[in-house]
């Protein structure tokens, strides 16, 4: 029963409505916060935690996609000793489709655990995260870098500024040449645009800047 209800209960923390990320953020401390107990249950159920965070980035609810996103980014970096090499590839997957999706809150929480999963796994699992892997990620993250959405074009940016910090010095570079590119492409355009104020963060026209929590 715990480890049907834990991987729900750390995917609600992230839910966009607040009176739900609050209950579950209460719940998680009162019962699994100490000692990192939470942590402990959720590394040996990883797979059964993985499989149902990756049935969520698929649900019509595109809040319940969004938290998924962002619960996976926790476990990636919050317990990468735990993933093993079938469970890296399928968050891969997940990412990649989830950063496809029509809705833009779920490319926008898709991001930065994208940019994650190249940063942490590329020696760990050099056969996976590898320069074919990252070149479906690019031309995403370039259509990111465009959006309408400025608080996607700037998680965007981050996450390629993560993806650049992977220790596969072969992939790095070629995240890092794609990133010249665009700089070079665009750079003139940007400084040539007149500078407007950012909309706050609770407007209908803009999104948030994608946080991961730690357990």
């Amino acid at each position: 029963l715990a480890m049907t209800l834990l991987p729900r209960l750390c995917l609600n923390r992230f839910h966009p409505a607040k009176s739900v990320q609050t209950l579950s953020l209460e719940a998680w401390k009162t019962h699994y916060g100490r000692e990192g107990v939470g942590r402990r249950w959720l590394a040996e159920g990883i797979s059964d935690v993985i499989a149902y965070y990756i049935r969520c980035t698929r649900h019509q609810n595109h809040m319940i996609c969004e938290a998924a996103c962002l619960a996976i980014g926790e476990v990636v970096s919050k317990l990468t000793s735990s993933l093993t090499i079938s469970l890296v590839e399928e968050v891969s997957d997940a990412l990649l489709i989830c950063l496809n999706d029509m809705r833009w809150p779920v490319r926008d929480a898709a991001l930065l655990p994208s940019g994650l999963h190249f940063r942490l796994y590329s020696d760990v699992y050099p056969t996976i995260i590898t320069t074919t892997r990252v070149h479906l990620f690019l031309p995403l993250w370039r259509e990111r870098l465009q959006d309408s959405i400025w608080s996607v074009r700037e998680n965007a940016a981050v996450t390629i500024v993560e993806a650049c910090q992977c220790s596969n010095q072969t992939l790095a570079d070629v995240i890092i040449v794609f990133a010249y590119q665009y700089i070079e492409e665009h750079l003139f355009q940007a400084l040539s645009q007149k500078i407007l104020p950012l909309p706050p963060s609770s407007s209908s026209g803009g999104g948030k800047t994608s946080k991961i929590t730690s357990f």
